[in-house]
């Protein structure tokens, strides 16, 4: 047997009504298809020394994926029980991909910023049919004709990034928002500046369009 639970990311409660999908090694055939209850439980009855691939889908949550070999199964025929959390999404809501920087007023990315784009990477491969729009903003410093020039730099780089990992052009747009949408104040009421407003300002979203 092998089975697992399937959490909500947020809540980190139990996932109801999670389609889950047994392929064998091919991943084009697939075997068995189940959907969670209300404890979020699945379990397989499957073969020893094959390989197989369980997709885990749920209608407005980001799917998952992974492989195993029944080889890994322990003598009590019985897997590790994997729980696996899916998280939560909804159309044209932009989701900050936190720890996103660049090289000074440069469109640049830091090393540290290819990692967290590598993260989205893999969503994007467990989400092949997911279109998404990648934004960049920036704070209220300089005028609004160079943060917008930046800010679309800035998002082009981070697509370029995914493209050369071998996402589909297709799949991503890039759209630089310059000033025009702050989540901070930029300065203070009393019309100082506001450097940690203005850090929350310097952020890069992206958002699903198609699912």
């Amino acid at each position: 047997m092998a089975g697992g639970m399937v959490l909500d990311c947020e809540t980190n409660k139990p996932l109801a009504g999670a389609k889950i999908t047994l392929l064998d090694s091919t991943q084009r055939n697939v075997l068995e298809t189940q959907t969670t209850g209300m404890g979020g439980n699945y379990m397989f009855e499957i073969e020893m020394n094959k390989k197989y691939k369980v997709l885990i889908e749920k209608e407005n949550y980001f799917s998952k994926n992974f492989n195993f070999n029944s080889e890994q199964l322990t003598m009590v025929d019985s897997m590790m029980n994997p729980t696996v959390c899916l998280k939560r999404f909804e159309l044209n809501k932009p989701i900050v991909l936190n720890d996103i920087y660049y090289d000074y007023n440069k469109a640049t990315l830091r090393q540290e910023s290819k990692v967290i784009l590598d993260s989205l990477y893999y969503l994007l491969l467990d989400n092949p049919k997911m279109e998404i729009e990648l934004g960049a903003h920036t704070d209220s410093k300089g005028t609004d004709a160079y943060n917008l020039k930046l800010s679309n730099a800035r998002a082009k780089s981070c697509v370029d990034y995914l493209i050369g990992k071998g996402i589909e052009q297709r799949r991503i747009v890039s759209k630089g928002y310059g000033e025009t949408r702050p989540v901070a104040p930029n300065t203070l009421p009393n019309g100082a500046d506001n450097p940690e407003g203005r850090q929350q300002n310097r952020r890069t979203e992206f958002k699903v369009l198609r699912n």
